[in-house]
């Protein structure tokens, strides 16, 4: 969660940009621009994105293999491993 040190108002955007991407780019830390004092817009360093992206991506994969798995759209390990050594051997 952000702190009150990373959270600024949206008009400071147009005053120092440069510097606030430089501070989100060197910490590391997301900085969270309001408002009207609510949250407006979240600026994230690069590598921070990537890493949050691929993160989103595993949670998804996970829900869809947790969704085949309650309607029993799987195999057992077993039989899986048993299906690719006879594909092997076949080809």
């Amino acid at each position: 969660m952000p702190t009150r040190d990373s959270i600024r108002p949206i008009d400071a955007m147009g005053e120092v940009a440069a510097n606030l991407a430089r501070t989100v780019a060197s910490t590391c830390t997301p900085l969270v621009l309001t408002e009207n004092g609510e949250p407006a817009v979240v600026i994230q360093d690069v590598a921070s994105y990537r890493e949050t992206q691929e993160a989103l991506a595993l949670t998804q994969l996970v829900a869809v293999i947790d969704r085949e798995i309650e309607a029993g759209e799987t195999e057992p390990l077993d039989t899986a491993f048993a299906d690719i050594r006879r594909r092997i051997a076949s080809s």
